[in-house]
């Protein structure tokens, strides 16, 4: 799972700017990621506008039309309850960046933070353009609030059709998914198809540091989705320590973060845990992480958009899931792709089997429920796809 910096988490920033036509607004997406993985730097900076939620636009237009506007869509977010907004501030904010749309009149607006409510409600209540959301992690069932917080999307271009069947099963609006994979594992992987396999065992690190922080706080103070998964947590790892290095396996750590101080906590805290073990921090690029699962044998997770994304291409992905309910990975069918039997001898047996079998047979094992968990296609890239998809509208 991904995380996405929510509105005013960030500080406000004051841009004085006079809106001109764009053919392409990108929301809430670092700037030049979406030019570089899916157009290949070969899109015209000057036809895109970047708009974050935090940003307030001082630009007497688009105040004007906000306020004239604001009455109409107090009563109408009053009356509809899909996508309401909580106060008036954050409804006159957010009709500063509607009208903003009005006019820089785009002819596509795109975001990678697919659970953004700031770019889901810009969709659902601007009509003149397509809105393509392309999903960047996997939604866990009442964790990321897939089964609380309503959505809605215009197209959605979604890992596989597992996606499809949970947004209608917790009644989310969309009016197109298109199952595609993963936009960025798309991108990276294939610059390291060819990287020898220097380990047994590739772990993403699933949370950061912050959180893992707030997981070590007492039970009472804990959410039930957090105590689920504290929990999780400390058998998977107590297990897969105890693993390593008992059995001398090679591990290596695709970290989290990229900031100094955040790579020497994580760095500490797996040295607490491994005797022996190589650590990547992430790079800010994003690619460290999918050479580290090209270079292992094995990835391990619990519920991290990393395993789907190696399952996807073809290597080998253990999902360890102890929850009583399916909050992590709903929709995984049985197989030996996923743990939910607790114990050290389970967890061990399953691990040497998938260290001993072949990425060409565990792919066999998974035959269709592959495409349906992860629809990467190495003959028909998801950048391709989003791409095509893109540049028909224009």
């Amino acid at each position: 799972m991904r995380y996405f910096k929510k509105e005013f988490h960030m500080p406000i920033q004051f841009k004085l700017t006079t809106p001109n036509r764009k053919k392409i607004v990108i929301i809430n997406s670092l700037k030049g990621e979406i030019e570089r993985i899916i157009f290949n730097d070969e899109l015209k900076t000057d036809c895109i506008e970047y708009i974050g939620s935090y940003e307030i636009i001082v630009s007497i237009k688009v105040i004007t039309r906000a306020l004239l506007t604001l009455p109409k869509l107090y009563f109408k977010n009053k009356r509809d309850k899909r996508l309401p907004v909580s106060n008036i501030i954050k409804l006159l904010y957010r009709n500063i960046q509607l009208s903003r749309l009005y006019y820089l009149n785009p002819k596509v607006v795109l975001t990678i933070t697919d659970n953004d409510g700031f770019y889901q409600w810009l969709s659902y209540n601007y009509k003149f353009c397509k809105f393509f959301a392309i999903q960047n992690g996997s939604r866990t069932n009442g964790y990321d609030s897939l089964s609380t917080r309503k959505s809605f999307h215009q197209t959605f271009f979604c890992f596989g059709e597992n996606e499809a069947i949970r947004y209608k099963k917790y009644e989310h609006e969309c009016n197109k998914f298109i199952p595609v994979g993963s936009f960025k594992a798309s991108y990276f992987m294939p610059k390291f198809e060819q990287e020898a396999v220097l380990y047994d065992i590739c772990l993403p690190v699933e949370c950061d540091n912050h959180y893992r922080d707030r997981l070590m706080s007492a039970d009472n103070d804990l959410m039930p989705q957090e105590m689920a998964l504290k929990k999780n947590t400390k058998f998977f790892e107590d297990y897969l320590s105890r693993y390593v290095n008992e059995e001398k396996r090679s591990i290596v750590i695709a970290g989290r973060d990229y900031e100094r101080s955040g790579i020497q906590l994580e760095e500490s805290y797996y040295q607490s845990k491994f005797d022996r073990f190589v650590y990547f921090p992430r790079n800010k690029k994003g690619g460290s992480i999918y050479r580290c699962i090209q270079q292992a044998n094995l990835t391990i997770v619990t519920f991290s958009t990393t395993g789907y994304e190696a399952l996807g291409w073809g290597k080998k992905c253990l999902f360890v899931d102890y929850s009583d309910s399916d909050i992590f990975n709903e929709g995984i069918m049985p197989g030996p792709w996923i743990l939910r039997e607790k114990g050290y001898t389970n967890f061990k047996t399953r691990v040497d089997e998938l260290l001993a079998m072949s990425d060409e047979d565990y792919e066999r094992a998974l035959g269709l429920h592959k495409k349906y968990l992860m629809a990467s296609n190495k003959d028909n890239l998801a950048t391709r796809k989003i791409r095509r998809y893109i540049e028909a509208e224009f």
